[in-house]
C-alpha cells in the first residue's frame, strides 16, 4: 500500500501526478470519459474551474475513492513514455510508512496513531453491515473494554465513502444527562433537527418514549441524499434509566422498518433486548478480553518494510504487557512500541 491507494495524500508526490493527468486529459470531455471509464459516477466531476484546480479536486476525488492508481495506469497506457515516472510518483516516500496494509478494514494504526488490536469480528461484521446495508449494528462488551475504537473503524473505513455521513452521539458522559429524553435531544441537535417546541420543561422531559421516537421521525427529513450511520455511543453506562434501552430498542424498529431513509444505527455497549422478528437484519459483535495472543498477532501485521524476529516479538509483547491499566493504558504502551518501530524507517530515510 502507497500513499496513491488512500492511506494519506503525498502533497508532492500527489501535485506533481495532478500536472501530468492535467497535460494528458486537458479538457472537461478527456476527464469525463476518464470518470467513466474507472466506473465512477459523473457526479464526482468538480465544478469548471481552472484546469489545475479542477484536476486538483478530482485527483482527491479519485484518491479517496481509492482509484486514482488505475487512473495513473490509464495515463501510461495513454502515454507509455511516462511509465518510469509515474511508478516513481506512485511510490511512498518512506518517511510516510505508517504500518497499515491495504485494506482499510484491516487498519493496525488509526489516525493519532492509536492501535487497533484484534477485534477480528468486528472488522468482519463491520465489512457485512456496510457492504450489505444492514439496518442496525449492536457492539456489547463491558465498559472500558475498547466499544469506541469501532466507532474510529467506522470513521477510517467509510472515509473514502463520499455519500457517506458518520453522525456521533457520544453518551457516556454524565453530564449529557440520563434519560431517553437527553439522549433524543442530543440525537437531534447532531443530526441538525430543530427541538421539539413546548411551552412546559416539565412536559419535555415526561414526553413518552413512543411521542419522541414518532416527532423524529415525522421530521426527519433531508435532501442531501448522504447515507446516514448514526452512532450512539455509551449505552452502558451506569446510572441510565430504564427508558434508554427503550428508546435504542424503538430507534432500532424504525431504522430496519426503513422510517429513517438512508440511515444505518450502531449502538455501543446497548444492554436490552434486540428484537427476535428483525432476524439477519441487526449485525452483533461482543467485545473480548485482549490476549498476549492478539497484541504478538498485532505486532506480526504492521507492515514496516521489514519482518520482526521472534525475540523482538517477544519483547515487544513482554513491554505491552507491562504495567496495570485499563484497555487504554494498554493501547498507549503498544502505540509507544509501534512509533518506535517506526522511527528507525523514517529516520533512515531521512539521513
Amino acid at each position: 500500500m502507497t500513499w496513491v491507494d488512500g492511506s494519506h495524500w503525498d502533497q508532492v508526490r500527489g501535485t506533481a501526478l495532478v500536472d501530468l493527468l492535467v497535460s494528458a486529459y486537458p479538457f472537461d470531455y478527456h476527464m469525463l470519459a476518464l470518470v467513466r471509464d474507472l466506473g465512477m459516477s459523473e457526479a464526482v466531476m468538480p465544478a469548471a474551474m481552472d484546469a489545475g484546480l479542477r484536476w486538483f479536486e478530482l485527483a482527491q476525488t479519485m484518491h479517496q475513492a481509492r482509484t486514482l492508481r488505475r487512473a495513473a495506469e490509464r495515463l501510461v497506457m495513454r502515454n507509455p513514455a511516462l511509465a518510469g515516472q509515474v511508478e516513481e510518483l506512485l511510490a511512498d516516500d518512506p518517511r510516510t510508512i505508517d504500518g497499515n496494509p491495504s485494506d482499510p478494514y484491516q487498519v493496525a494504526v488509526l489516525p493519532g496513531r492509536r492501535p487497533l488490536i484484534d477485534r477480528r469480528e468486528l472488522r468482519t461484521t463491520l465489512k457485512e453491515f456496510l457492504d450489505y446495508n444492514l439496518p442496525v449494528f449492536v457492539v456489547r462488551g463491558e465498559s472500558r473494554t475498547g466499544k469506541t475504537y469501532s466507532f474510529q473503524l467506522i470513521l477510517h473505513v467509510t472515509a473514502a465513502m463520499r455519500n457517506m455521513l458518520v453522525v456521533h452521539v457520544d453518551f457516556s458522559q454524565t453530564a449529557t444527562g440520563d434519560s431517553a429524553a437527553a439522549l433524543m435531544a442530543r440525537l437531534r441537535s447532531r443530526l441538525g433537527l430543530p427541538q421539539p417546541a413546548d411551552g412546559d420543561g416539565d412536559s419535555t422531559r415526561t414526553r413518552s418514549v413512543l411521542d419522541q421516537v414518532d416527532q423524529l421521525v415525522g421530521t426527519y427529513r433531508f435532501n442531501d441524499q448522504l447515507r446516514r450511520i448514526i452512532v450512539i455511543d455509551g449505552l452502558n453506562r451506569t446510572g441510565l434509566q430504564g427508558d434508554v434501552n427503550q428508546l435504542a430498542a424503538m430507534l432500532m424498529t424504525e431504522v430496519a422498518h426503513n422510517q429513517l431513509p438512508r440511515t444505518q444505527l450502531v449502538l455501543t455497549g446497548y444492554t436490552g433486548e434486540v428484537d427476535p422478528a428483525h432476524g439477519d437484519l441487526v449485525a452483533k459483535e461482543d467485545v473480548l478480553t485482549i490476549t498476549s495472543t492478539h497484541i504478538r498477532s498485532y505486532f506480526e501485521g504492521l507492515v514496516l518494510g521489514r519482518a520482526l524476529a521472534d525475540d523482538e516479538l517477544n519483547d515487544l509483547v513482554a513491554e505491552a504487557l507491562s504495567g496495570v491499566g485499563d484497555i487504554e493504558d494498554l493501547a498507549r504502551r503498544v502505540r509507544g512500541c509501534v512509533l518506535r518501530l517506526l522511527q528507525p524507517v523514517n529516520a533512515a530515510s531521512a539521513s
